[in-house]
């Protein structure tokens, strides 16, 4: 997240240029739909401009990294699948050995459409890629949610579930400590980092990009 050369635009870039694109109109809107601006012409240039443009709406510099950081999903809140985008965001600001806090409703639960992400919990990258090698796991979508989320919360880091909509026994089983409010949770984090640890809390995680000055 955040990085606008990476492996996925890379291929993007390689297939526009295979079938011949040549040029483009991209928008750039804000929180509401409104157009901040439009930038158009040769599709890579273009489609970099556009991200630094973007970031003029959605950047929120800070000052340093948390020990602790507590992050909610809005407006991606309906479940976890969609929440995963504050635990994404949150990773951005958080010290390696830290504790994310995520703050979500998930009113529909973890996931409708990969259910089965509850049986399989969020699990270190090179346990997703055992698993997609020996053919357990076929969905490679649903293999790239997991390791992204399990390499947040899974490890040195620790994360920590608020979420009326998920009970304490599958937050649990997904990999997560479990709160049922964020007081509750920021206590545990503090006994895990100690009292002097540095938080940070950023709102609308589902659509903000914290960044470091």
């Amino acid at each position: 997240m955040g990085k606008i050369n990476n492996p996925i635009r890379e291929e993007i870039n390689e297939i526009g240029e295979t079938a011949g694109l040549k040029f483009i109109i991209n928008t750039i809107c804000d929180g509401s739909g409104n157009v901040f601006k439009c930038v158009c012409g040769e599709p890579v240039k273009t489609f970099e401009e556009g991200c630094k443009s973007a970031l003029e709406i959605y950047g929120v510099p800070l000052t340093a990294k948390g020990d602790i950081v507590i992050v909610d999903s809005f407006p991606a809140d309906i479940e976890l699948w969609q929440a995963a985008k504050g635990i994404f965001s949150g990773d951005l600001v958080l010290k390696p050995g830290g504790v994310l806090i995520l703050v979500s409703p998930c009113t529909e639960g973890v996931s409708a459409e990969y259910p089965n992400i509850i049986n399989i919990g969020y699990c270190p990258f090179s346990e997703i890629e055992d698993m997609v090698k020996s053919g357990e796991l076929k969905n490679l979508t649903l293999a790239a949610h997991l390791a992204h989320v399990g390499r947040v919360i899974q490890g040195e880091r620790t994360g920590i579930l608020v979420s009326l909509g998920i009970p304490k026994n599958v937050a649990e089983k997904l990999g997560f400590y479990y709160a049922k409010t964020v007081q509750d949770a920021l206590e545990l984090a503090l006994k895990i980092k100690g009292n002097n640890a540095k938080v940070v809390v950023t709102k609308n995680g589902g659509s903000l990009m914290p960044t470091i000055k």
